[in-house]
């Protein structure tokens, strides 16, 4: 077999395009080299390899749907549990900042568009003198919510860890945290807004307590599976946007805004990194 740490030194310089190792992962793990932030944590001793990954899933996605079946939505079963406060918000993918229920609320309702609260209500409608209702008889209104839709929110980010375990002699994807994102055309600004991020460890916990948290079998409706489940067998389409560097720098920092050269950088990397895995076992 060939020489491992050849392969794993070539892997971290030939899937970098320009993006080389960095240590803001570090932190996460325990003096007792455990990372607590893992669903199945491996000792750091054990690692030969180990590469930060992120990832970005668009739910609007043909291979995504089953995360986004209708009423069922990914997005819905995360909102629903940080309002019944089965489930902590974080700040960023760094998990070390909590985010209240009220903070998250916030970022999850519309921007307040300045309408005039009688507009359009005016005695012209015929609810005013002589009109349908008069005086107490008039029932009070309802305000509507602001907040967005599940469907509105089809962004998530996906930060995972690349590990090989020379124990056991195999890879894994060891899946952090995952972020919601709000789209562009939903901003003001017109850009990408995160709303909150969530430890993977606390979704699965959520996922199995949720009896509809399943992951929407097309084909098959005997064999929908849980969303953690899902989640474990890679059943998500997703493309690389940044792997770890110095700079902690996303592909479209390297390519300068360039979405065609970013794309196939992150097509690369994915293909490097399957490359890489087969060279293991190349003889």
């Amino acid at each position: 077999m060939k020489n491992w740490w050849k392969i794993a030194l070539g892997a971290a310089l030939t899937t970098s395009l320009s993006v080389t190792s960095y240590g803001q992962d570090a932190s996460d793990y325990g003096e007792d080299g455990y990372n607590h932030n893992s669903v199945h944590p491996i000792h750091q001793s054990d690692q030969m390899y180990r590469m930060g990954i992120w990832r970005r899933i668009n739910l609007k996605n043909k291979v995504n749907a089953p995360f986004f079946a209708q009423g069922n939505e990914i997005t819905k079963i995360i909102i629903d549990a940080v309002k019944e406060g089965r489930l902590v918000p974080y700040q960023n993918d760094s998990l070390k900042s909590t985010m209240t229920r009220e903070e998250f609320v916030q970022k999850i309702t519309m921007e307040d568009e300045g309408l005039d609260a009688d507009a359009g209500l005016s005695d012209d409608l015929g609810f005013g003198d002589g009109g349908f209702f008069e005086g107490d008889a008039a029932a009070p209104a309802v305000a509507a919510s602001n907040e967005y839709f599940p469907q509105d929110l089809y962004l998530m980010e996906l930060r995972e860890d690349l590990i090989f375990d020379k124990t056991r002699s195999r890879m894994y994807y060891d899946i952090l945290a995952l972020s919601m994102i709000l789209p562009a055309e939903k901003t003001a600004k017109g850009i990408d807004e995160p709303i909150a991020t969530f430890r993977f460890k606390d979704l699965v916990e959520v996922f199995e307590q949720t009896p509809n948290a399943k992951w929407y079998n097309t084909y098959n409706r005997a064999e929908d599976k849980q969303l953690a489940d899902a989640f474990e067998l890679r059943l998500f389409h997703s493309y690389i946007i940044k792997m770890s560097n110095p700079r902690d720098q996303q592909l479209t920092d390297i390519y300068n805004s360039d979405a065609l050269a970013g794309m196939i950088a992150s097509q690369q990397m994915e293909h490097k990194i399957i490359e890489w895995e087969n060279d293991l076992w190349d003889y």
